[in-house]
């Protein structure tokens, strides 16, 4: 009986090393899968473009402004005429007006696109622009 009570017990020891419930080998299972998830795609969404048609010709001008919203963050970007590169500008909203500052050839350019931040704001619109110790005033036309 004691062979047989020894045998019992190195049996059960064997087979509780390799066997397991089927929950247990699923759960393996499912810890040594990967699941591969894509990135959200980059989706901006353009919240306006300004064309500037009188515009000053000497200096490095937009020739056309973008406004995007990048995940709830209005980012800015300049087309200056004659350079393929278009330029990053800084958003910022006061009260009102929208604010668009960036690095040019010439400088620091600053416009200020006045009543922008007004809900019926479209069409013909005004506003300035500083680049350095120039000054000037603005009008575009907006394409929303």
């Amino acid at each position: 009986m004691r062979t047989s009570t020894a045998l019992s017990v190195i049996t059960v020891a064997a087979l509780s090393g390799t066997a397991r419930p089927i929950a247990a080998q699923q759960l393996d299972l499912a810890s040594k899968t990967t699941i591969a998830v894509a990135a959200p795609a980059d989706v901006r969404r353009v919240v306006a473009t300004y064309d500037f048609g009188s515009r000053p010709r000497d200096i490095a001008f937009p020739r056309m402004v973008s406004v995007v919203d990048s995940a709830g963050t209005l980012i800015g970007k300049a087309s200056i005429l004659g350079d393929s590169r278009e330029i990053p500008l800084t958003v910022t909203i006061m009260n009102s007006d929208l604010v668009l500052q960036g690095q040019t050839a010439d400088g620091v350019l600053t416009l200020v696109l006045e009543n922008q931040n007004d809900v019926g704001a479209k069409g013909g619109t005004t506003g300035r622009w500083i680049l350095g110790n120039i000054r000037g005033t603005l009008r575009m036309h907006t394409r929303n």
